[in-house]
């Protein structure tokens, strides 16, 4: 069962990929409740730019091949992935897709927080995540 995100930005945790506590990764801090309430600074946007740019380097060619494959489809098993990646002739070791799918993943909240400090400079980001 995925676990969900909402708030400033909206989106579903990765199952059995994408820990609730992700948003970390780009500064957000958690608050109390009976989510993980999270709050991103204003001031702190810096860390999440950081953070997308880390994501993309820590994924080098495989940010295109997961580009291309979840464009195409939604769902993946390590067949699927092990066959697009066959079928498609990229040079990566398919097995290494486990890895960088977690990188992928979290690279997908970041950018949605990228978006949301492009159009909202001086405004805090509050988004929460199911337990």
């Amino acid at each position: 069962m995925g676990r969900y995100y909402d708030g400033d930005i909206e989106g579903k945790f990765w199952f059995a990929v994408q820990d609730s506590n992700d948003g970390e990764f780009f500064g957000a801090e958690e608050t109390n409740s009976n989510y993980i309430n999270y709050c991103v600074l204003s001031k702190n946007k810096d860390k999440v730019f950081k953070g997308v740019d880390e994501c993309k380097k820590q994924l080098g060619e495989w940010l295109t091949i997961f580009d291309n494959y979840f464009h195409e489809d939604s769902a993946y098993s390590d067949l699927k992935i092990e066959d697009f990646i066959a079928n498609n002739h990229y040079k990566v070791n398919a097995k290494d897709y486990k890895v960088k799918i977690i990188w992928y993943a979290r690279l997908m909240m970041g950018i949605k927080m990228k978006d949301f400090f492009k159009d909202n400079p001086d405004n805090n980001l509050y988004f929460e995540a199911e337990l």
